[in-house]
């Protein structure tokens, strides 16, 4: 094995070491999981083997080692912090925020690397909206969960996240859904394809909304 995709629980286990947040219980619970989808070295085994009770100390030496034996490379910190970003950012294509990405957030300082991939994820998503308007409820949904473990969005995706409401009234038919569905697609484009003034403010502003308990 030459490489760990981001998506993997291999690069999120990885990643989460590199922010030392790794805990001896998942790398065990990693190397059993590699095992049954077939991979094999000596201190992969190891781990395996190692009981609930084993310290952070004694699981990570086997964790290393069963890295390189497998030929997975390790991550550094801005690295790590990029696989965390991309990962949240991939539930956010999906419309589903994982327990686990939910967790990172509060955790970790991910906030500059999570807009850069949040915009890249959504420009993406920008012509399958278009196509399929009933999509847009969900990515707003998506966006105002994330506002409510991290209050302090940006200024574009604050702005669609503020469309959650919107599209809760819509539901009551105290707005029309076709219009907001509409004005929503409109905000995703700036995001998609921003103008330099556009994408200056960006960086620089933020878009606070009031949030209650977080998920």
């Amino acid at each position: 094995m030459q490489d760990a995709p981001f998506h993997s629980p291999v690069a999120w286990i990885i990643a989460r070491r590199a922010m030392r947040r790794s805990t001896a219980e998942e790398y065990i619970e990693w190397a059993i999981g590699m095992l049954v989808k077939g991979y094999d070295s000596p201190n992969l085994k190891m781990l395996a083997a190692l009981s609930a009770n084993t310290t952070l100390s004694e699981a990570e030496p086997h964790f290393s080692r069963a890295l390189a034996e497998l030929g997975i490379p390790e991550l550094n910190e801005p690295e790590a912090l990029t696989t965390c970003a991309s990962r949240i950012a991939d539930q956010i294509l999906e419309a589903q925020l994982a327990p686990e990405a939910a967790a990172c957030l509060r955790t970790f300082d991910v906030e500059a690397a999570l807009w850069a991939a949040l915009r890249s994820a959504l420009g993406r998503r920008y012509e399958t909206v278009r196509a399929n308007p009933r999509r847009a409820e969900g990515i707003a949904s998506i966006l105002y969960q994330v506002q409510n473990v991290l209050p302090l969005l940006p200024a574009d995706l604050g702005s669609l996240a503020n469309f959650n409401h919107s599209f809760e009234l819509a539901a009551d038919t105290i707005l029309d859904i076709e219009t907001v569905r509409k004005n929503f697609i409109a905000e995703l484009g700036k995001v998609a394809n921003p103008s330099p003034s556009a994408c200056s403010n960006c960086s620089i502003q933020t878009f606070h909304i009031e949030t209650g308990a977080g998920m």
